[in-house]
């Protein structure tokens, strides 16, 4: 870029640093602005140092010639303490200066290349004669096009079906074909320059099924690559229609009257009636005017302070409560207020995709924006954004977005929302390396841990001969048997655990079982039927036995690599940072990321310690006494709630002489 002053006047400009002298004249006007691109020439005449070396320091100084030449100035580097050797000024009011690279080839300017094959296919290279026909009506009309690069483009139309120039002779043709092959010259440096020529990848197909010689035609078939399917490949579906069959990319792709099925979702369904919207309003209002309450209080200094609590925290302590509670009972109106037919609650409801608490964003209130699980701090002198009040702590400037996504957010809500989603992001970016660093170890720990069957060698078609008499009687009492395969199934176990989940969970693995299992050992059958002896029904018990745990997993499996990679799974999926409030004067527990990494750690001195206290019936039912329990216990210690310690030697692990230890032993 070129500027162009009136050389009659001169001067400072208006906007010059205070530190100098002003000078009367009057500031000279730019008259005219030229953009271009500087020449050769011209960079040449404005660098101050030719650049040649890749390297910035030698010895611990700025290199000459390096990319971050002393005589750069500014442009060299940012260290205040050293001083440019053009201008020799310090690197506070030296404006840096330019270098330049002398290249080893000329080079095309990137920028311009797409314009200048675009002319040269124009032209006729030997004569410099365009190739268009000059009394051609579209090049004509191309010529009254004012815009150059229009013009340009519909010249290049006329011109790119063209091979030869519009002159009468036939020079131009004669020379084409009488032309000498040009001469290809390999590098400037003369040494001998190899053939680089690159082959595809070279696949090598067996026909495995020969033709084999017969009277008859017998089709050989194609050689395929297709990955056998470890399941039976069976395929039923009822409600959304296929009934077997195979599956394929009609079937379930994204095209119409495929399986899968997409649930359409309109403005209308977030859009709630009038009665609802007033409730969600006044719920809202009511909370902010709570809030203004507690402001009121807390400059009044009539609030108490929690145990444990300043009054600072306490107050925004209650102030989450209030406005959390808003957003909760509004989005409970907004998702009562849906009908059943509403497509957004469908989805919701059939677990596809979203919860009620974006149903309540979109329809109620978006609620209080967090930063590490507090209302959003101050970031200018005493108020977070320019557009409130010093000291204001009132809803509006701490984060609380009272709209909703429907409605649509304030510019300061806006920024705001952004500031909470941004640290939900930057959770997700550090959780990915944390939790593969545990993923990692656990594999490290546990890689070698494989099933080994008390390091037996199993055979799986072990056989046992035993002498049955059918003439002779069995040993065994029928209620033997029933007693012996109610204690069979009681083994069986797929999913241990004494809860209720696991229970039924049992139930269901081991349904069919043991149906089969009553059915086959029945004591009539195993009496007059199998005739089985004490000795050989033992045997088919254990057997059973056996073959069952083998068949729940393996022999030879790598357990602790499935092992870990259920752990690590799950943790992928956690939130780095989680904060509950869970009443008054609870404070932020350590969960997610950093608690499994505290438990793999077996750190010694975990964040935040925390313990679970069971309440008795009279006080656990009321929420009131509940948090007051909580409170007394705040800076309870074990002192407070011992009434005597004594040593007891008591070696035997079997048995205890301490009385009210029996139960445990």
């Amino acid at each position: 870029m070129a500027k162009r002053f009136d050389s009659s006047r001169g001067g400072r400009g208006v906007g010059m640093d205070a530190r100098f002298p002003h000078s009367p004249a009057e500031t000279a006007k730019v008259e005219l602005v030229l953009f271009g691109v500087l020449s050769p020439d011209e960079i040449r005449q404005m660098s101050v140092a030719e650049i040649h070396y890749a390297d910035t320091m030698e010895n611990g100084k700025l290199k000459t010639g390096g990319l971050s030449d002393p005589h750069m100035g500014t442009m060299g580097t940012v260290d205040r303490k050293i001083q440019c050797q053009t201008c020799m000024a310090g690197m506070a009011e030296c404006p840096g200066h330019f270098g330049h690279i002398e290249l080893a080839k000329p080079m095309f300017h990137i920028g311009f290349i797409k314009t200048v094959l675009t002319i040269m296919r124009c032209v006729r290279f030997n004569f410099s004669k365009i190739l268009a026909d000059e009394d051609n009506t579209q090049f004509k009309q191309a010529l009254k096009i004012r815009n150059p690069k229009d013009r340009l483009r519909r010249i290049y139309d006329a011109c790119k079906s063209k091979e030869f120039c519009a002159r009468g002779d036939d020079l131009c043709i004669q020379e084409h074909e009488g032309a000498d092959e040009p001469v290809k010259k390999r590098g400037v440096c003369g040494a001998q320059q190899p053939n680089i020529t690159v082959d595809g990848m070279k696949m090598a197909v067996e026909f495995r099924a020969r033709k084999k010689k017969s009277d008859y035609k017998e089709q050989v078939p194609e050689p395929v690559g297709r990955k056998q399917s470890l399941s039976a490949e069976r395929v039923r579906i009822e409600e959304g229609e296929l009934l077997s069959g195979t599956l394929c990319k009609k079937t379930l792709g994204t095209g119409a009257g495929s399986l899968i099925h997409v649930i359409c979702i309109g403005i209308g369904d977030v859009i709630a009636d009038a009665a609802t919207m007033e409730n969600i309003n006044q719920t809202i209002s009511k909370a902010k005017s709570d809030v203004k309450e507690l402001i009121k209080q807390a400059r009044d200094k009539q609030l108490e302070a929690e145990p444990g609590r300043t009054m600072m925290e306490s107050f925004e302590n209650k102030v989450n409560q209030v406005l959390n509670k808003a957003r909760d009972d509004a989005g409970s109106s907004a998702q009562k207020s849906l009908s059943e037919s509403n497509n957004l609650k469908a989805m919701v409801t059939a677990g596809s995709k979203g919860s009620f608490i974006n149903i309540s964003q979109m329809i109620a209130c978006v609620g209080q924006q967090n930063v590490e699980g507090k209302r959003i701090p101050f970031g200018f002198s005493d108020r977070t954004l320019p557009h409130f009040t010093k000291d204001d702590y009132g809803p509006e400037s701490r984060g609380f977005v009272e709209n909703s996504y429907l409605q649509g957010l304030t510019p300061q809500e806006f920024f705001f929302h952004a500031i909470g989603g941004r640290e939900g992001l930057i959770d997700t970016v550090v959780k990915t390396s944390e939790t593969g660093y545990i993923q990692r170890r656990l594999v490290k720990a546990m890689e070698d841990i494989m099933v080994k069957y008390d390091g037996t060698r199993l055979i799986w078609n072990a056989q046992k001969i035993f002498k049955i008499d059918t003439r002779a009687c069995s040993d065994m009492h029928p209620m033997e048997i029933v007693e012996a395969i109610d204690k069979l199934q009681e083994r069986l176990k797929v999913v241990p655990g004494d809860d209720v989940v696991s229970i039924e969970a049992q139930k269901n693995a081991t349904l069919f079982f043991n149906i089969q299992l009553r059915a086959t050992f029945a004591s009539k059958r195993v009496l007059n039927e199998y005739r089985l002896t004490r000795e050989a029904f033992e045997w088919i018990i254990e057997e059973i036995v056996s073959r069952f745990s083998q068949s729940l997993v393996a022999p030879g499996e790598m357990i602790g690599c499935v092992a870990t990679q259920s752990i690590g799974e799950p943790a992928t999926q956690m939130t780095l940072n989680s904060f509950h409030y869970a009443g008054v004067s609870a404070k932020n527990v350590t969960l997610g990321v950093p608690r499994l990494r505290e438990i793999i750690n077996v750190a010694k001195n975990i964040k935040t310690p925390s313990l679970s206290v069971y309440l008795k019936p009279e006080v656990n039912k009321n929420k009131e006494l509940a948090k007051s329990v909580q409170c007394a216990l705040e800076y309870t210690t074990l002192r407070n709630v011992t009434h005597a310690t004594e040593v007891w030697y008591d070696p035997d692990p079997t048995r205890t002489i301490i009385e009210e230890d029996v139960e445990f032993v």
